[in-house]
């Protein structure tokens, strides 16, 4: 509790100076009859410390000046009959007004300013209007749009602006969207009525136009063929699977997907759509099957070699205590530990193609080569591991000149690594469904990337 006090009395002592400072500078401003400058100085001041007196006083008196003179310069422009100018200038005034109250500097604002600045907002704003409407005729809706913004940003319930900005906003994307349903650019139409629908879901018939643009985009996909040529029974059906399920949960509105065994249900019901003129089923909204999607395993081969075990020589150390005071004594003895390394590897080639129903022609082909594995190296000791250190010997009973303790930070925390590293090797099941998932996933990108209108 008494730190925290602590850095709380600090924290007020330097807010404090903060805004002594600012009001220091804010005195030698106003007194060379700065009195905007002065203004913004007690204004950071009284930011800092409400309960400075001298900073509320100074911003009282320079604070008014400012505002007078902001007020002064609205009053000429609105005798000059400059209505732009002398809303702009009448806004700035009303919100330095509205700032410094905030902060409880309450200035005054002469009241007869009011009806200056309606006389000269009615004349600006129907300038604005009438020069919108001109635009809205002349469809050039983007500069109809930036003048009926700022028409907004005045006064956003004068007439009928709102609609005005939405027609001037949505107007082209509408059009051009219908240009692309038309030019059968249908991913691009669903585009373009999304945009509008997400921000005016009333706008014309967006909302219709989008559903049967996204209707006419889906292209819909079937696992046609699924070939194994290696031993590995069923990793097809595993890479289908991840395909399949990539597809589908993907946040793509056009790509969808079914299986093998889904497609003669389709078709009979295409069927039953296109023979049944009382059917309440129409054919555009059944999963009509635009593209085959094959599959051919050609390589899929699995490496683990044997476990390989070496002898390895080092040192056991050992730390003797010499009394108080004293260093202890550090002696190494001859020793022996094993190390163990092992990996698994899994590899496969998978070649796919996906054939377009209407024409016949390939549309994707690829091939994807991809290997993992896994390895272990660890090391094993039958004494005390944490006073095993790496080196070599050439006699286990004799001293040798090639004799060597390699008792330094790099070498020993390197053995100490092995001695707690991993024994055991990924399952082989693990690895299987890593290549699988990853295979699968890339053809499943492969596939939604595919964009049949760019062809």
């Amino acid at each position: 509790m008494r730190y925290i006090l602590c850095f709380l009395t600090i924290s007020l002592l330097l807010v404090s100076c903060a805004s002594k400072r600012y009001t220091k500078r804010a005195v030698e401003f106003e007194a060379a009859g700065y009195y905007e400058k002065a203004a913004e100085m007690y204004y950071l001041a009284v930011s800092r410390n409400a309960n400075n007196v001298d900073a509320q006083v100074g911003l009282r008196k320079a604070g008014q000046v400012t505002l007078d003179n902001m007020l002064d310069k609205f009053k000429e422009q609105y005798n000059n009959s400059n209505d732009k100018d002398a809303v702009y200038l009448y806004l700035d005034a009303q919100k330095y007004f509205s700032n410094l109250k905030a902060i409880k500097c309450t200035l005054e604002f002469p009241v007869e300013y009011n009806e200056f600045f309606s006389e000269s907002k009615k004349n600006y704003l129907e300038s604005l209007y009438q020069k919108s409407l001109v635009l809205m005729n002349e469809e050039q809706f983007e500069q109809a749009e930036k003048t009926l913004n700022e028409i907004s940003s005045i006064d956003k319930n004068y007439f009928n602006v709102e609609e005005m900005r939405k027609e001037a906003r949505f107007e082209p994307i509408y059009r051009k969207g219908k240009a692309y349903l038309e030019n059968e650019k249908y991913r691009k139409a669903y585009y373009s009525f999304y945009e509008i629908t997400t921000e005016a879901p009333g706008f014309k018939d967006a909302l219709s136009l989008k559903d049967e643009a996204l209707q006419k985009a889906i292209y819909t996909i079937s696992l046609h063929e699924l070939v194994n040529n290696t031993p590995a029974r069923g990793e097809e059906n595993s890479i289908a699977n991840i395909v399949y399920k990539t597809v589908s949960e993907s946040n793509s509105p056009f790509m969808k997907i079914i299986s093998n065994q889904m497609l003669g249900s389709v078709k009979q019901e295409q069927a039953n759509a296109a023979n049944n003129d009382n059917s309440n089923i129409k054919l555009g909204q059944t999963a009509v099957v635009k593209g085959l999607l094959s599959v051919t395993i050609e390589k899929y081969t699995i490496n683990t070699p044997k476990l390989k075990v070496e002898n390895k020589k080092g040192y056991f150390k050992q730390i003797i205590p010499q009394g108080e005071g004293v260093p202890p004594k550090v002696q190494y003895h001859k020793t022996e530990y094993k190390e163990y390394s092992q990996s698994i590897e899994v590899s496969c080639r998978v070649s796919f193609k996906l054939v377009s129903v209407e024409t016949g022609t390939l549309v994707i082909s690829d091939v994807i080569n991809k290997t993992v594995s896994d390895n272990i190296h660890y090391a094993e000791y039958s004494g005390d591991t944490k006073m095993l250190v790496p080196g070599y010997w050439k006699h286990s009973d004799k001293e040798s000149p090639e004799d060597v303790v390699k008792d330094n930070k790099a070498d020993a925390m390197h053995l100490q690594q092995l001695l707690k590293s991993s024994k055991e090797l990924k399952p082989l099941s693990v690895l299987k469904s890593d290549i699988n998932v990853a295979v699968g996933t890339y053809i499943a990108n492969k596939v939604m990337s595919y964009d049949p209108e760019k062809n």
